[in-house]
């Protein structure tokens, strides 16, 4: 893994946000209820697009690259961040807008008031060059 500018970086931590939402969540299972697992619908009634959702869900089709890239995300590339530039980077990689950022960060008490979206777009930024600058360091 070779990443020489900030997009391929922002690219990488996108990427392992979609892992992250592919892999099972760390608590444990709710039992739920066993109707909805006793009814069984065919392929053959099902429409094509669930197919295609069902199969891009599925935790059989990640490569070891994608477990290794989220790894290497999770545990290395984002603690390395600290405070606002940290949640930025993680809100944005994972799909949030800008103004869901702002009022997360004022929620997390990380900004005592919500900041405009060229802030929040500069943190972002310095983030990532922090993470490039890291890696490129070695």
């Amino acid at each position: 893994m070779e990443f020489n500018t900030i997009k391929e970086v922002e690219a990488a931590i996108r990427r392992a946000f979609e892992v992250d939402r592919i892999l099972p969540a760390v608590r444990p299972g709710n039992s739920g209820s066993l109707l909805g697992k006793m009814i069984i619908i065919p392929d053959m009634e099902r429409s094509l697009e669930d197919l295609i959702e069902d199969s891009e869900k599925d935790r059989h089709n990640l490569t070891r690259e994608d477990l290794e890239l989220w790894r290497v995300v999770m545990s290395e590339w984002l603690p390395s961040l600290r405070g606002v530039e940290r949640e930025v980077v993680k809100c944005r990689c994972s799909g949030m807008g800008w103004k869901r950022t702002a009022r997360r960060l004022v929620q997390k008490k990380l900004a005592d008031r919500e900041l405009d979206r060229t802030t929040l777009w500069r943190k972002f930024k310095s983030g990532l060059e922090d993470i490039l600058l890291k890696l490129t360091a070695f």
